[in-house]
């Protein structure tokens, strides 16, 4: 706390920050799990055959259960059953492997 120039604090206000910090966490989780549910909806994906999602960043390697977390946020809006068919993979570089992905697709398919 001392880098971030607060000299003082009580345990209460170190606990409050604390739950904080959590809370923006498990939001950020949801936030997550939904724009996955709603990309899958509307490209319409199947999930009878499984479907893995390649998943980059420092907050979801990093951070302490922000996998789980997400995977809680996608068993609330999918239920328990649907959710099993989708398998979270930590990629390192998937935003550039993906933009390769696109960029290659566009030159094969001009418009």
């Amino acid at each position: 706390m001392n880098k971030l120039g607060v000299l003082k604090s009580s345990f209460a206000e170190r606990r409050l920050l604390q739950q904080f910090c959590q809370l923006a966490a498990q939001r950020s989780a949801r936030l997550v799990a939904t724009a996955l549910v709603a990309t899958m909806e509307k490209m319409q994906l199947p999930l009878e055959e499984g479907l893995t999602v390649a998943v980059d960043g420092s907050v979801y390697a990093q951070y302490l259960n922000f996998k789980g977390m997400v995977q809680l946020g996608l068993e609330e809006l999918l239920g328990k059953e649907r959710c099993k068919k989708i398998h979270l993979e930590d990629q390192k570089d998937a935003s550039g492997i993906g933009a390769a992905v696109i960029a290659a697709v566009a030159a094969n398919n001009p418009t």
